[in-house]
């Protein structure tokens, strides 16, 4: 418990101060953050550590410039290394670039919803941090029925349930009082939705760690894991923040 009130206080202490700045240093932070993640997903699957460096710089570079030109010169270094290379298979080759447009995606959208509106960046944790909480919490105490056990033991529709529930709330509170401009009606629905989503991401990254038999991506963090256990739900959250909120 200690490991991770340390993690969540770093955490806080490099997010916050960064992401009121934003600007470039925001858009580095999270260039960062996304090279690491790419690390780490890289890594779970056992690939060469000189493909996985490469994918990494490829990842900070895509997001960092979001240069389209930059994606499709991986996608043929990649091709290219899967001809010459027999230790780089075809799935491995398919693995990285699913994973490099996920995140590159992910992580593009997190800079773009900063630059538009910081209050918005703070609503998104807001619905994938209390989600994750009040799940927790709902899921130890009446949690019975799981819902994927295989992949994630701990997790309950009761949990999933008192989760969406206080991260809907919670969130459309702030929404209404800091950014307001919305039928509330709509805003509990959306925010229901995205709290859902969120939760359907860490689900999809725990089960990417089921499948390589893993408990953390990484141990960078403190008591939290690595990047992609914290930043799992806050990743589709974002993509569903960033497609609907383009159509409102």
């Amino acid at each position: 418990m200690k490991k991770r009130i340390l993690g969540a206080i770093l955490l806080i202490l490099v997010l916050v101060p960064v992401t009121i700045i934003g600007g470039r240093y925001f858009r580095l932070l999270v260039s960062l953050i996304s090279c690491l993640g790419m690390w780490e997903i890289s890594k779970v699957k056992g690939i060469n550590k000189y493909i996985n460096l490469l994918s990494s710089i490829f990842m900070f570079l895509i997001v960092y410039f979001k240069s389209n030109l930059l994606l499709p010169i991986y996608l043929l270094v990649v091709s290219l290394i899967t001809i010459f290379n027999k230790k780089y298979s075809v799935l491995d080759m398919f693995y990285n670039i699913g994973s490099m447009v996920l995140l590159s995606y992910a992580f593009s959208t997190i800079i773009d919803i900063r630059n538009k509106n910081i209050s918005y960046i703070v609503y998104l944790v807001i619905i994938t941090s209390m989600t994750d909480t009040f799940a927790f919490v709902t899921g130890k105490f009446i949690g019975k029925r799981h819902i994927v056990k295989d992949i994630s033991p701990n997790k309950t529709l009761e949990g999933f349930i008192g989760g969406a529930l206080m991260g809907t709330i919670i969130s459309s509170i702030f929404y209404m009082f800091v950014i307001g401009d919305i039928n509330i009606i709509n805003l509990l629905c959306i925010s229901l939705l995205f709290s859902s989503i969120g939760q359907i991401g860490d689900l999809l990254f725990s089960s990417i760690k089921r499948f390589y038999n893993i408990k953390d991506y990484s141990n960078l963090i403190p008591g939290h894991g690595g990047i992609l256990d914290r930043f799992d739900s806050l990743i589709l959250v974002s993509i569903a923040f960033s497609i609907l909120f383009s159509y409102i």
